[in-house]
C-alpha cells in the first residue's frame, strides 16, 4: 500500500468548497463583541437554505424544546451565539461536503445514523451525569467523523482500499485508514479548525475522541464523545464502514463517573429515541 502522507492529502483537498460568502458574513457576525441578535437573525434570514436548516435542527428530538420554534429570532435568542455558530459550521460543512460523496462509496444513509447516533448518545450521558452544555454535546457527537468524508470526496479509490482492509483483517476504520493513508480521519480537526474557523470544542471532538486521553482542552466533551461513539456502534446492527467495536478508554470511563446502571438507563433511552428519528437535517 502506498502511505500518501498528510502533506499530500492536504494538497489534493486544496479544491474541497470553500465556506460560502454569506456564511463568512454570518461568522464576522458571531466573532464581533459589537454584534447584536437582531443582526445575526438578518444575516442568517438571507440564506433561505440555511434558515431552513436551523430551524430544522433547532426542532429535532436532540433539543427537546416544549414547544415548536417556528421563527428565527426564536432560535437565535433561545440558543444564543455559540450554539448558533455551531449549528451554521456543522450544517454548511456537511452541506458542502455531501456534494463531494461521489459514487456513494460510504452509505450515507448508515453514515448519518451513526454520526446522529453518537451526538444523542453523547448528550444523553451528559444529561444522565447532569453535565452542563448538553446540546453542545450533539453537535459535536454529529461531527466527530467528519474526517472519514473528507478522505472519501478527495480519495475515492483509496478509500475504497480502506474498506476492504477493514473487511479483510478485522481491522477498525482508523487503523485501515493509518495503513493506506499513515494518517487517519481523526487527523482533520485542526485543518477543519484553521479552513473553517471550526470552534475548539468541536475540533477536539474530531481530533481526540478515539484517545480522549491525548485530549487537553474540552477533555470531559471529548469523553462523552468517545462514549457515544461506542455506544451508537454497539447499537447498529450493521455500521457503516466498521467491522470492530473501538474500546472505552478506562480513563474517559472513570473521569465520567459512569456506572453500568446509568449506562444501561442511557441505551434504552438512545433505543427510544432512535425510534423516532429521521436521518435527514441537510
Amino acid at each position: 500500500m502506498t502511505e500518501i502522507g498528510l502533506a499530500a492529502i492536504l494538497e489534493r483537498l486544496d479544491d474541497l468548497p470553500s465556506i460560502s460568502p454569506s456564511v463568512s458574513r454570518i461568522m464576522s457576525i458571531l466573532d464581533s463583541p459589537d454584534s447584536s441578535t437582531s443582526d445575526l437573525t438578518e444575516a442568517i434570514r438571507l440564506d433561505q437554505s440555511l434558515t431552513a436548516k436551523v430551524l430544522r435542527m433547532v426542532n429535532s428530538v436532540f433539543f427537546g424544546f416544549p414547544r415548536r420554534i417556528d421563527t428565527l429570532d426564536q432560535a437565535v435568542t433561545i440558543l444564543g451565539f455559540r450554539q448558533i455558530q455551531e449549528i451554521v459550521l456543522v450544517t454548511t460543512l456537511f452541506e458542502k461536503l455531501e456534494h463531494r460523496f461521489g459514487k456513494q462509496l460510504l452509505d450515507t444513509r448508515k453514515w448519518w445514523r451513526h454520526a446522529i447516533g453518537c451526538g444523542l448518545a453523547a448528550a444523553l450521558v451528559a444529561k444522565s451525569l447532569r453535565l452542563p452544555d448538553e446540546r453542545g454535546v450533539f453537535l459535536a457527537g454529529l461531527l466527530h467523523d467528519v474526517g472519514k468524508v473528507i478522505l472519501c470526496a478527495g480519495f475515492y479509490e483509496e478509500y475504497g482500499q480502506v474498506l476492504e482492509i477493514s473487511r479483510q483483517e478485522n481491522l477498525t476504520a482508523s487503523q485501515a485508514e493509518d495503513r493506506v493513508f499513515g494518517v487517519n480521519h481523526t487527523c482533520f480537526g485542526r485543518w477543519l479548525e484553521e479552513q473553517w474557523n471550526l470552534p475548539p470544542n468541536l475540533t477536539a471532538a474530531v481530533t481526540h475522541h478515539h484517545h480522549p486521553t491525548d485530549c487537553r482542552d474540552h477533555y470531559l466533551l471529548v469523553c462523552l464523545v468517545h462514549l457515544g461513539d461506542i455506544i451508537a456502534h454497539s447499537m447498529e446492527l450493521e455500521s457503516p464502514d466498521e467491522t470492530v467495536m473501538p474500546a472505552v478508554d478506562p480513563q474517559a470511563w472513570v473521569a465520567l463517573n459512569m456506572s453500568k446502571e446509568l449506562l444501561a438507563v442511557v441505551v434504552a433511552e438512545y433505543a427510544r429515541q432512535m425510534e423516532q428519528t429521521t436521518f435527514s437535517f441537510f
